[in-house]
């Protein structure tokens, strides 16, 4: 059964509204003289807020269809279906012939955006992946196998394997430790890391956008297009998860 999700579209994206607004926040108000938990959803809320305003959406389809096949496609392939019932029923040459041409035009019309849709982001890996992702949907290959075996257990059943693939992980994780050693924090401010916005920008202008986003839904789009605007309160929040030694929840998933 077809399923619609609402995602971003990233084409329409005004990035530079974008981080316009992300640099005029008071992020110092906002982020300093709170828990790591509390500030990392005021970053988050504060992200998303603005993203609805610089970003719009769209809904999209679930249904195997081709990415590419858009309703410039669908209305050819509509135009093609009408000659081709109008030649069957007539008899006639001429009509025969106006349906070969719509065919014809059709697939040159569906080829162009099959190739406007793998090239369509500079990352020559993001070309890479959507081709595979092609060929997997063609050709019905799992990265899964059918069967997954551990420990002499063998499971075909999803949720069963799922299992298996836990146990697995589960065992290669020693017992907490128990160590009682007397720590002294006397001289803690000499090794006090420098969370520094520069460092911190160069290494989003790096990220890869052709990753799924995590459990924060926050894409790597966001993280290399934003980064002007985002390198300050992401130092923030790195230097308030330093400082009391926590780690917002969603950061440990």
């Amino acid at each position: 059964k077809p399923t619609k999700r609402v995602c971003y579209n990233f084409k329409t994206a005004n990035w530079d509204g974008l981080n316009n607004d992300l640099r005029n926040t008071n992020w110092d108000a906002m982020l300093n003289s709170t828990e790591p938990d509390l500030a990392w959803l005021r970053f988050k809320t504060r992200l998303f807020q603005l993203a609805d305003v610089h970003i719009k959406k769209a809904t999209v389809k679930t249904d195997g269809q081709d990415p590419w096949f858009d309703s410039e496609c669908h209305d050819s392939w509509l135009k093609k279906n009408r000659l081709r019932a109008k030649a069957k029923r007539t008899g006639n040459i001429h009509d025969e012939i106006k349906f070969k041409l719509a065919r014809k035009e059709l697939q040159r019309l569906v080829n162009r955006k099959m190739r406007e849709h793998l090239n369509e982001d500079e990352s020559s890996d993001l070309i890479t992946k959507k081709f595979w992702a092609y060929v997997k949907t063609k050709s019905g290959s799992q990265r899964i196998p059918e069967f997954v075996s551990y420990l002499g257990s063998v499971r075909n059943d999803p949720e069963e394997q799922a299992n298996l693939f836990n146990d697995f992980f589960y065992e290669q994780f020693s017992d907490a430790s128990t160590y009682d050693i007397d720590i002294d924090f006397s001289r803690d401010f000499d090794f006090d890391i420098d969370f520094d916005y520069e460092r911190i920008l160069r290494i989003l202008k790096e990220t890869k956008t052709n990753k799924a986003h995590g459990p924060d839904g926050i894409h790597g789009k966001f993280l290399k297009n934003c980064a002007v605007g985002l390198a300050y309160p992401l130092a923030l929040l790195f230097k308030l998860s330093y400082n009391t030694g926590t780690l917002p929840r969603e950061w440990k998933l």
